[in-house]
């Protein structure tokens, strides 16, 4: 849970030092999280735990999956498991997830981004964190890790499409730099089955 406002010796932490801190709560467990700091006081902004973002490996499949579908991302037409194994099988095209231990040593997967380019834009798929691990920062994180990817596979623009309806992720994608572009959105599918 992020904590506001904690005092610590500015000599000590820098801003985003990983630190190991004792939790008076935990009787002083040891607690390891990032500390995101503002000014010469030493104040303690934000305390996120400390996760791994790290490509996709096949143990990973039903947590992403469980994942997706407590998020809301899976629709009667996407396959999942047939989205994961095109990914994989593009070159220009990766899925990242987070994991990590909570302070209770509980943990496992938090969250997924799917990124991907056709040579000339990137695109942003399968953005998805953990209901109860929202608010920390993880969703920024995972974008601006795959953006990093994307740029340097030498991709300048990246894009991503969200549903008209789907308010609170068109306002976290403005937080996070992106805007609206006049674009009309046409599609076919290609297989004679849908």
């Amino acid at each position: 849970m992020p904590r506001q406002s904690t005092r610590c010796p500015a000599a000590i932490y820098a801003a985003g030092a990983i630190l190991s801190i004792g939790d008076p709560r935990s009787g002083g467990r040891l607690r390891r999280c990032l500390i995101l700091w503002h000014g010469f006081r030493g104040e303690i902004v934000t305390e996120v735990p400390l996760f791994q973002i790290r490509p996709y490996a096949e143990r990973d499949r039903d947590a992403v999956v469980a994942l997706w579908q407590v998020c809301g991302l899976l629709r009667a037409w996407n396959d999942p498991l047939e989205d994961i194994a095109l990914c994989l099988r593009s070159p220009g095209a990766r899925l990242f997830v987070a994991s990590g231990t909570d302070d209770d040593g509980t943990g496992g997967l938090r969250a997924t981004i799917m990124c991907g380019s056709d040579g000339h834009r990137g695109w942003l798929y399968y953005l998805a964190v953990d209901p109860t691990r929202r608010r920390e920062g993880l969703a920024r994180r995972m974008v601006r890790h795959a953006e990093d990817w994307l740029a340097g596979c030498g991709i300048r623009k990246v894009e991503l499409m969200i549903r008209p309806e789907n308010d609170a992720v068109r306002a976290f994608y403005e937080r996070v730099g992106y805007e609206v572009e006049p674009r009309l959105v046409m599609s076919r599918w290609l297989r004679d089955d849908e």
